[in-house]
């Protein structure tokens, strides 16, 4: 991972994720909330289903690991660089939405306590896995585009059979980037 001090077009530093041979980082997410200490905490999700949260990434002493977990399945040894996770994050209720693996889960984590307060499944129909991820600030909702051209939102305070609120094709392909706009 390198940062860069883009007004100076300057690369700061670089570190290593920890990421496995033959995986690579997915998603990184600025995560911004009290509950970090307001400190500079950054959250890198990998191919292998991992997120490492690193605190201080851009201190001239270098990144500290605060804390790591397997927030996705692992994906097949054979599709590890092509399952890409996502990440989406909640600061309001310090959660994290993790998705990929090749599977069509979403895995909601309290950041706190690194403990997953739900799974979220797309219909059993559904062919595809996760490509993409939002959340919304304002409300517990969530959007996630798969790689059978759907949009799904998901609300986690409906029961796991009802948690799908809206679907949308939206084209043949992967869906390569999803958002929630607030309303005006």
């Amino acid at each position: 991972i390198s940062v860069w001090d883009t007004a100076r077009r300057a690369r700061l530093l670089t570190f290593a994720n920890g990421n496995p041979a033959g995986s690579r980082v997915s998603a990184l997410l600025l995560l911004s909330d009290s509950a970090f200490v307001n400190a500079e905490t950054l959250a890198a999700g990998s191919s292998e289903g991992c997120v490492r949260i690193w605190r201080s990434y851009a201190a001239a002493d270098g990144p500290h690991l605060l804390s790591a977990w397997q927030a996705s399945a692992a994906p097949a040894e054979v599709s590890l660089r092509d399952s890409p996770l996502s990440l989406a994050w909640q600061p309001a209720r310090a959660t994290l939405t993790a998705a990929g693996g090749g599977s069509g889960d979403l895995c909601l984590w309290d950041v706190r306590h690194e403990a997953l307060v739900c799974r979220l499944s797309a219909p059993a129909v559904s062919a595809g896995q996760v490509t993409s991820l939002a959340a919304d600030a304002a409300s517990p909702l969530l959007a996630a585009g798969y790689s059978d051209g759907c949009v799904r939102s998901f609300d986690p305070r409906a029961p796991p059979a009802a948690a799908v609120v809206a679907q949308l094709v939206v084209g043949r392909g992967a869906v390569s980037a999803v958002s929630i706009q607030p309303a005006a």
